[in-house]
C-alpha cells in the first residue's frame, strides 16, 4: 500500500534514529527508490552510498538531490510518527551527517583490509575478530571494504563481473550472503539489466532473458556477453536468493515502464492487430514465468503484470477489438483473450463477453453456416469449443453445446476425409506424422472421438523407424537440440506429450 505521496508501508517503516539504522534492508530499499535517478547515473548501489564517504560527498555536491531526498522521506515519516515535518527534516539531516562521519572513520580500516589483496573471507574474519562485541560495526566495516572493491568501476556490467569474481572466490556462507545481497542491489538498479543484456530489440526479449536468469537457466540468446552465462551459472549452483530478488525487481520495473513489449505496438499503439500481438506477448511472457523450472511467482511481479495488462486490455479496448468483426472472428478473438489476459478484472471482462455470445444456443449452426474450406470450418468449431470449455457457463448448457460442436466437427472430418487422405497419401512417414501433429494441434480437434482417432493415427506414424531420422535430417549438436525442441513443442500442442 502507498500513501498520497507514493510512499509504501515499507518506506514508512524505514525510520532511522541512529546511523546503524541506515544499514537495515528496508532503509536501503527506501534510499534506492528515492535516489533512483542519482544512483543510476552514478552507478552506485544504496549499500555503497551508505558505506563510503566518497559517494556521500558526491551526493552532497549533486545539486538538490540529497536535500530533496531528505525532504521527501522526512515529510512522509513525520506524518506517520505524528511529528512536525521540520523537526524530522532536522533530525534526519543530522543523521545523514553522522553517517558521513561513520563512513569516514571506516576508510582507514578498509585501507588496511583490502579485499583485492586478502579476499572476502579473510576481511570478514578480521571484521568479526576486531568487532566481536559490536556486530553492527563488523558488518559496516565489511560492507565498506566490499564497496571500496567496487569503487573504481562506473559500469553496471563491470560491477557484476567483479562481484562474480568475488562470489567465485567466497568460501563461507556468511561471505556469500553479503555478496549475494550486493549483487541483488546491483541488478535491481536502474539500467543494470539493460546494460548487462545489451539492450535487445524488444522488451519481450529482455524479460525472457531475465526469467531465464532468475531460474538459473541458460539465456535464450547466445549473443550475450560472458558475464550473463557466469551469472546464470552462479545462480544455478549457489543459493543466491537476493540476486534473484534483484532480478525480480528489475523485471517488475521493466513491466511497469512505458515501453511496449513489441516493436509494432510501440510504433502504432492505435493499430488493432498490433494491440492483439502486444496482448499475446504479455500473456506469453507471463506463461513463461509460470512454467519456469524455478518458482518465480512474486507479489511484485503479479502487480506489475496487472499494470502492464491494464494498458493493453480493458473494457474499451476489448469492445473496440470485437466491434465490426464477423462472428467467427469474434469467437477466435475471445479465445485469444482467454489464453492471454491477466488479472481478475480482465478475466472477468472476457468471461462476461463469452457468456453473452454463447448464450445463443444456435451459435454452432451459425458458425457452421459461415462456410470456407473444410479445415477452416473444422478449426473454427474447435476454437469455439475450446473457448466454451474454458468458460464458467453452467455445465448442463455447456456440455450440450460441446456435444453439438463435436458432432458438426466429426461430420466435416468424415466428409473431407482428412485422416484418410493423409494416411493413404504419397508423402514420407515423417511428412505424414508432422501433418497429423499439425491437424491435432492447429485444427483444434475437439476432445472425444475425433481427437482420439487423430491421435491413434499420429502415434502410428511417429512410431515408424524412419520418422525421427527424417525429421532430424542428420542434424548434430545445437541444431539437433533445436529440432528436438520444435518436435516436443508440436507434441505438447497436439496433446501427445
Amino acid at each position: 500500500m502507498t500513501d498520497v505521496n507514493g510512499h509504501s508501508e515499507e518506506d514508512l517503516r524505514a525510520f532511522c534514529r541512529a546511523p546503524e539504522d541506515f544499514y537495515r534492508p528496508e532503509s536501503k530499499a527506501l534510499i534506492g527508490r528515492v535516489l533512483a535517478h542519482w544512483l543510476g547515473e552514478s552507478c552506485v548501489t544504496p549499500t555503497e552510498l551508505v558505506s563510503l564517504a566518497a559517494h556521500q560527498k558526491r551526493l552532497e555536491l549533486a545539486g538538490m538531490a540529497r536535500r530533496n531526498a531528505i525532504d521527501r522521506i522526512a515529510g512522509a515519516q513525520a506524518r506517520t510518527a505524528k511529528m512536525r515535518g521540520a523537526d524530522r527534516i532536522q533530525e534526519l539531516t543530522k543523521l545523514v551527517e553522522a553517517q558521513l562521519q561513520v563512513a569516514s572513520r571506516h576508510a582507514n580500516w578498509v585501507t588496511d583490509h583490502r579485499i583485492d589483496k586478502l579476499g572476502v573471507d579473510a576481511v570478514l574474519a578480521a571484521a568479526h575478530a576486531e568487532s566481536a562485541s559490536d556486530p553492527w560495526m563488523s558488518e559496516a566495516r565489511l560492507l565498506a571494504a566490499l564497496s571500496q572493491a567496487l569503487s573504481d568501476l562506473n559500469r553496471w556490467d563491470h560491477k557484476i563481473a567483479r562481484l562474480l569474481d568475488l562470489i567465485d572466490g567466497a568460501r563461507s556462507s556468511d561471505a556469500l550472503s553479503y555478496l549475494d545481497a550486493l549483487m541483488g542491489e546491483v541488478l535491481a538498479s536502474p539500467d543494470a539489466t539493460d546494460i548487462l543484456l545489451d539492450r535487445p530489440d524488444s522488451l519481450r526479449t529482455q524479460l525472457q532473458d531475465i526469467i531465464a536468469l532468475i531460474a538459473g537457466q541458460p539465456a535464450p540468446r547466445d549473443d550475450l556477453q560472458p558475464a550473463v552465462s557466469r551469472l546464470q551459472k552462479a545462480i544455478a549452483e549457489r543459493a543466491l536468493d537476493k540476486t534473484r530478488s534483484g532480478l525480480v525487481d528489475a523485471m517488475a520495473r521493466h513491466l511497469t515502464s512505458p515501453q511496449a513489449l513489441t516493436r509494432e505496438f510501440e510504433a502504432t499503439p492505435a493499430n488493432q492487430e498490433a494491440r492483439i500481438e502486444e496482448l499475446k506477448a504479455v500473456g506469453g511472457v507471463y506463461r513463461e514465468m509460470l512454467s519456469s523450472p524455478v518458482t518465480i511467482v512474486d507479489p511484485r511481479l503479479t502487480q506489475a503484470f496487472e499494470v502492464r495488462m491494464s494498458r493493453v486490455f480493458n473494457e474499451d479496448s476489448m469492445t473496440d477489438l470485437l466491434r465490426g468483426r464477423p462472428l467467427g472472428d469474434q469467437v477466435d478473438l475471445l479465445g485469444v483473450f482467454q489464453d492471454h489476459v491477466i488479472g481478475a478484472r480482465a478475466v472477468g471482462l472476457v468471461q462476461a463477453t463469452v457468456e453473452r455470445l454463447y448464450s445463443d444456443d444456435r451459435l454452432p449452426d451459425k458458425l457452421l453456416d459461415i462456410g470456407g474450406e473444410p479445415i477452416d470450418r473444422i478449426r473454427r468449431l474447435g476454437r469455439a469449443a475450446r473457448t466454451l470449455d474454458a468458460s464458467e457457463i453452467p455445465e448442463l448448457f455447456k456440455q450440450s453445446m460441446l456435444d453439438k460442436l463435436e458432432a458438426y466437427q466429426s461430420e466435416l472430418l468424415r466428409k473431407a476425409n482428412l485422416l484418410g487422405l493423409i494416411h493413404k497419401g504419397p508423402q514420407s512417414n515423417t511428412a505424414k506424422g508432422l501433418a497429423l501433429l499439425d491437424l491435432c494441434g492447429k485444427a483444434c480437434l475437439i476432445p472425444g472421438r475425433n481427437l482420439e482417432a487423430a491421435h491413434k493415427l499420429t502415434r502410428h506414424f511417429l512410431a515408424q523407424s524412419d520418422f525421427l531420422p527424417g525429421f532430424l535430417q542428420g542434424a548434430q549438436g545445437r541444431e539437433r537440440d533445436r529440432r528436438m525442441a520444435i518436435l516436443k513443442n508440436k507434441l505438447k500442442i497436439s496433446g501427445l506429450s
